[in-house]
């Protein structure tokens, strides 16, 4: 009877233990369930990892978005560079202001209107080759008084600079036509003068691309043709005149074309 006593004293013990076990292990449990709480905080980690991951997409869409406007920095600080070229080869007041205060001569006539590159049209006009063309070689041969009259709406009798400068154009016709001379093509292999270039404005001879500076690169011609030919003389001197005046006149034709333009519109 002891035994079964003690066994039952046993089973009472055990059945404490396993009551504290118990109760411990729903501490645990609750312990273990505050545990678990914890992960189902982590839980949403992932989430906010997310939003960091599409925050960090973002950025990087952002990147991409500043390397592009990175690109447009370089661009646009290469037109600001190539700007005040272009600008200036158009700015007909500044030409003309130019053209008074340089001295005669056809080598600094020259390398004043190199200086500044081929000609391009303002932007407003690049399919008005045809016109500013047309414009520049009537403007740049020999004007008569009669005429500078009677273009008093443009031109103002006030303004001695422009009427000084219409007078100085082709006064002696130099350019206006083939020269025809004994010996002059065993010298000059590409003859090249104003009638042939209206001609080429005409027919279309400069083409569809870069017209401007193809029409530049003839004018240079001409008169390179005029110093190899003449040399050190008065008829280069003449012809340096010509030169001299020559980016006021396109920069003119482009101004006026400009206008005309903007009166169809």
């Amino acid at each position: 009877m002891d035994q079964p006593e003690g066994k039952k004293k046993g089973g009472k013990a055990k059945g404490k233990a396993s009551k504290k076990r118990a109760k411990n292990g729903d501490a645990d449990e609750g312990e273990d369930g505050a545990k678990k709480k914890k992960p189902r905080i982590k839980l949403k980690m992932p989430q906010k990892a997310d939003k960091e991951a599409g925050g960090r997409k973002r950025k990087a869409t952002g990147g991409t978005d500043g390397s592009k406007k990175k690109k447009s920095r370089k661009s646009n600080s290469a037109s600001r560079a190539k700007e005040p070229v272009v600008l200036e080869m158009h700015d007909a007041k500044m030409l003309e202001d130019e053209y008074m205060s340089l001295d005669n001569g056809f080598d600094l006539a020259r390398e004043n209107i190199v200086k500044r590159g081929r000609w391009t049209l303002p932007s407003e006009i690049e399919s008005e080759f045809e016109s500013v063309a047309k414009l520049t070689l009537t403007n740049i041969s020999k004007v008569s008084p009669f005429l500078i009259l009677s273009r008093s709406c443009c031109v103002t009798l006030l303004d001695s600079r422009v009427l000084c400068l219409f007078c100085q154009y082709d006064e002696y016709e130099i350019f206006s036509e083939p020269v025809q001379f004994p010996g002059y093509e065993d010298i000059i292999k590409n003859p090249m003068d104003f009638q042939t270039m209206r001609a080429k404005v005409d027919s279309g001879g400069y083409g569809k691309k870069d017209q401007a500076g193809k029409f530049y690169d003839d004018f240079l011609l001409a008169f390179d043709n005029c110093r190899e030919f003449n040399g050190d003389s008065d008829v280069s001197d003449e012809g340096g005149k010509v030169l001299k005046a020559l980016p006021v006149v396109f920069a003119k034709a482009c101004d006026e074309v400009v206008r005309a333009s903007i009166l169809i519109k």
